[in-house]
């Protein structure tokens, strides 16, 4: 029993201290050769880790670098959230912002449309709305929409139509280009750089003799820069004499090549 005492001090003490037990729940003691079987068990196990092959020495010190590399990365992960939490807060502020400006140009552009419509006896509006692609980038559309003055009816979706295709009730196909181009007009009166000049294809393909003068003058007074018109007709002399220069085509489909004449119009 001295022997077991001072080979195995903490067992020993531990069931020293041990408080007695109640009367009705009396354990069993355990007998000193059970004690002594589990004594040797435990140092058989405690020697075979401690003279285990095979062990890398350099444990500890690894161990300590791995742990301190995990600090680190923690500590990284908790900047990292207050960064993307501030990014978020940006973003949102950013998104305020823009759709503000959005407005605001919205309205500039539509009280210059709806004063380019009233000129031609039409009245216009202009509406927007932002979506998202698959992507989740944000996209942002505008619609125009027109009536005759004094027409009952809805004002129709130009717009849509126009990418659609489908024939209107209340505006026909010029009317359409009439109000496209007037849509175009005072959008380029809201551009924040001025271009030295504004080529337009087939600009007047859409439009009579009557509104093709009145759009082309009304483009001219407001935007004061030059223009370069790319037209697929011919024209009157009264729209001609417009221009300071025209430059003709001619292609014929026999020879692989076309010819260009140039015509002074005005000095």
């Amino acid at each position: 029993m001295e022997n077991f005492k001072g080979t195995a001090r903490f067992i020993y003490d531990e069931l020293v201290n041990e408080p007695a037990p109640e009367p009705n729940n009396v354990k069993k003691p355990q007998s000193v050769t059970k004690l002594r079987q589990e004594y040797e068990s435990g140092k058989v196990t405690f020697n075979n880790a401690r003279y285990e092959s095979g062990l890398d020495p350099a444990a500890p010190e690894n161990y300590k670098v791995i742990e301190e590399e995990v600090h680190r990365l923690q500590d990284e992960y908790k900047r990292t959230s207050l960064l993307f939490e501030e990014n978020q807060e940006r973003a949102e502020t950013l998104r305020d912002q823009l759709e503000t400006t959005i407005n605001m140009r919205v309205l500039e552009i539509q009280q210059r449309f709806k004063n380019y419509m009233s000129g031609f006896q039409f009245e216009g509006q202009i509406d927007w709305k932002q979506q998202e692609d698959r992507k989740g980038r944000g996209l942002f559309h505008l619609f125009i929409r027109a009536r005759k003055e004094g027409h009952r009816g809805s004002l129709e979706d130009v717009s849509v139509k126009a990418r659609g295709g489908r024939v209107g009730k209340g505006v026909s196909g010029g009317e359409e280009s009439l109000s496209s181009l007037l849509f175009e007009l005072a959008l380029l009166q809201n551009l924040q750089t001025v271009p030295g000049f504004i080529v337009m294809d087939e600009f007047d393909s859409g439009l009579d003799e009557q509104r093709k003068l009145k759009v082309f003058d009304l483009y001219a007074s407001e935007l004061k820069r030059k223009l370069i018109i790319l037209s697929p007709k011919s024209h009157e002399n009264s729209y001609l004499d417009r221009f300071y220069k025209a430059y003709i085509v001619h292609h014929d489909p026999t020879v692989p090549w076309s010819k260009v004449t140039e015509l002074i119009l005005k000095g």
